[in-house]
């Protein structure tokens, strides 16, 4: 299970730099998605805090520049990587708190660590659609930032 979710966040990695380099080709940018970028990686930081049990470093709709995302990107593909080789496939059944945020009434709820991770690959895959459809008014070619294409292109 560990050396599948490391395998998630590579492509986090692998995805995330392909929305950045069409991001760099906009001319003028394409903020809204800069803001998307920004917020999936915000979203991987926050996540990284609450399984690791430190205080946030970042907020949820931060705003970054294009060199800011960049290391970012990094940063989070090594918390994960740190975070899944320091700790055994039992931990992940280990429940966190985390509050929602979305609901009328917003509540403290636990979820398991495992069910985060996917959730958190999931809410990036989904983010990233935005983006794409978006930058079909600024660039031609589209990054094609599927799971299938990483796993055609970088996985032997």
């Amino acid at each position: 299970m560990k050396e599948s979710l490391i395998k998630q966040f590579e492509f986090e990695y692998w995805s995330n730099h392909l929305i950045l380099d069409a991001l760099k080709s906009t001319n003028p940018i394409y903020s809204k998605g800069l803001q998307l970028l920004s917020h999936i990686l915000s979203s991987h930081c926050m996540w990284l805090s609450r399984v690791n049990k430190t205080d946030f470093t970042c907020t949820l709709f931060q705003e970054r520049t294009l060199d800011e995302c960049e290391l970012l990107i990094t940063q989070n593909l090594e918390g994960w990587r740190t975070y899944l080789s320091s700790h055994s496939t039992e931990n992940l059944n280990e429940k966190i708190e985390f509050m929602s945020a979305w609901e009328l009434n917003p509540s403290k709820r636990m979820i398991a660590i495992e069910d985060a991770l996917i959730h958190i690959i999931n809410h990036s895959s989904y983010h990233r659609g935005q983006i794409v459809m978006g930058l079909k008014n600024y660039i031609e070619v589209l990054p094609l930032t599927t799971y299938i294409m990483y796993a055609s292109e970088i996985i032997e």
